[in-house]
């Protein structure tokens, strides 16, 4: 619709550049009214010519055309978003996780990676209840917060489930750090 408002706009002004041109008078403007009035018309016809619908060719005697059947559906995806909890608190080891955390935001070693860190989220037990652990390449950076766990533990029964989405913000102006993660699965 756009080509064929834009075509008829063209060729408007082609008709108004050689009336304009002729009313003048003169060779030299009747001339380039002409030139310029010819280079509007030959866009606005252009723009007519492809804003045409497309004739469809008529099936031959006997023939007996389909239509495509229409792509499959994209997979529909569920995701469980959750912030990592005890972002805060020292490993075992006594290392910081805040540490490590500004670590993994800076590239440092080991995450000098940061396009392909290992974001892992692993079945565990806290006080004898279900509990996940949140790693990066094997390091603990905390835990899946308890009002989570149910919607991760259904999430990571699927065979397909992967972290989709990792993501730290903070750190600045005397913020801690805080991680964000996306489990996606069908």
């Amino acid at each position: 619709m756009k080509k064929k408002i834009l075509g008829v706009v063209f060729l408007a002004l082609a008709v108004i550049c050689v009336a304009s041109a002729a009313s003048q008078g003169g060779k030299n403007a009747l001339l380039g009214g002409i030139a310029v009035g010819a280079v509007f018309a030959v866009l606005g016809v252009r723009d007519l010519k492809s804003a045409a619908p497309a004739k469809k060719p008529m099936p031959a005697a006997g023939v007996h055309t389909t239509t495509a059947r229409p792509a499959p559906a994209a997979p529909q995806y569920h995701f469980v978003n959750f912030r990592v909890a005890g972002v805060t608190f020292d490993n075992d080891d006594g290392t910081n996780r805040q540490s490590i955390i500004a670590d993994i935001d800076h590239q440092r070693s080991p995450f000098q990676d940061g396009d392909n860190l290992n974001v892992a989220i692993l079945r565990s037990s806290w006080q004898g209840e279900l509990a996940f652990e949140v790693r990066v390449n094997d390091v603990l950076i905390g835990h899946v917060p308890k009002d989570s766990i149910a919607e991760v533990d259904e999430a990571l029964r699927h065979s397909d489930a992967m972290v989709s989405g990792f993501k730290i913000d903070g750190g600045t102006n005397g913020y801690n750090y805080g991680v964000g993660i996306a489990i996606r699965y069908q």
